[in-house]
């Protein structure tokens, strides 16, 4: 952890393989979970203090934190679910059943939507943040590996790595209405909501394609 202000680096220790970190501005705490270790590590950022939280699944790839809620969404690979540690109340546990092998997970802080990336069976659990139950489940591209949402414009952006593109979900419909090109292997997604851009890095080819979230035509650079 750095302290801008200092310029001081302290090293806090945690699990193995750490894979995700997902941080809570309103209490001022840190998630991260580790691949190769079933626990859920939180950091107090005031005192750097940290205790370990023990989590049913295994293979945590990803975190995603709604800020509104205090609930905090680890997809389970091994496991076919998603990992919930309500924050707001003494940090319960509870889980939620999904496709196959989850990757990657992002909150719609626009709609309270929670979307789940599974990657084996090339879809897209919708999971309403209010009940947390799944109300939708949408097929995309190819072994899907990342997400990114503007909610600004209310769209969700996966990117499939098998089939070189991207899948755009419409989040007030849950549906999908477009799939736009990428380079080879597309294995990082982030939005811009600013700019209405999408920025889609390739792991294969080394190319960066840039979506215009307008009318979700593409360049690569």
């Amino acid at each position: 952890m750095v302290d801008l202000a200092t310029r001081q680096v302290t090293v806090i220790k945690a699990g193995t393989e750490g894979n995700a970190l997902s941080v809570n501005s309103k209490a001022g705490k840190i998630y991260f979970v580790g691949y190769e270790d079933n626990f859920l590590t939180i950091v107090d950022s005031a005192t750097l203090a940290s205790t370990r939280l023990a989590l049913p699944g295994w293979h945590q790839w990803d975190s995603a934190f709604d800020q509104t809620t205090g609930r905090l969404y680890l997809p389970s690979s091994n496991d076919n679910m998603v990992i919930v540690v309500d924050t707001a109340n003494g940090d319960t546990v509870s889980t939620i059943g999904v496709g196959a092998s989850p990757v990657a997970a992002a909150v719609n802080s626009r709609t309270g939507n929670i979307y789940v990336v599974n990657y084996e069976s090339s879809d897209v659990t919708v999971i309403d943040g209010r009940s947390n139950r799944p109300v939708a489940t949408l097929k995309v591209g190819l072994w899907p590996q990342q997400i990114a949402i503007n909610a600004r414009t209310n769209r969700v952006y996966v990117a499939n790595t098998h089939d070189a593109s991207v899948s755009v979900i419409d989040g007030r419909t849950n549906t999908v209405i477009a799939t736009v090109p990428t380079g080879r292997a597309p294995w990082a997604i982030a939005a811009d909501p600013a700019h209405n851009k999408v920025y889609v890095a390739s792991r294969v080819g080394g190319t960066l394609t840039i979506i215009d979230g307008a009318d979700n035509t593409a360049v690569q650079k």
